[in-house]
């Protein structure tokens, strides 16, 4: 399949978008059964590019806005989370890494 569709896995986990000789590329939304949500950049199957990625309440809710490589958060983003904490800087295999701020929702923050 080339173009844009919907594809449904057996374990209900939807992708609608783009796709490339059968991957998905460019453009689209992935849907896991339990509520994660990720928009934005695919290449040949994998997140990579800019996207968003959101977090249901019942798995600690939040968000990560920013870079994507192998499925994964790397480079530079924006993470927010339900109580108003906000960390901006580096991520590398999904997590925290490098220089950035971490503002707690009392007003709290760190640099570094």
């Amino acid at each position: 399949m080339s173009g844009k569709g919907t594809k449904v896995w057996p374990d209900s986990v939807t992708h609608e978008g783009m796709y490339k000789n059968n991957l998905m590329h460019g453009q689209g939304k992935i849907s896991w059964p339990d509520g994660k949500v990720y928009t934005g950049e695919f290449n040949e199957g994998r997140m990579e590019g800019k996207g968003l990625k959101t977090w249901p309440e019942e798995l600690g809710g939040g968000q990560y806005d920013g870079q994507f490589k192998d499925d994964m958060m790397v480079g530079k983003g924006v993470m927010t989370w339900p109580d108003g904490g906000v960390y901006t800087g580096d991520f590398e295999n999904d997590k925290m890494h490098g220089v950035g701020v971490k503002t707690w929702s009392d007003g709290r923050k760190y640099e570094g």
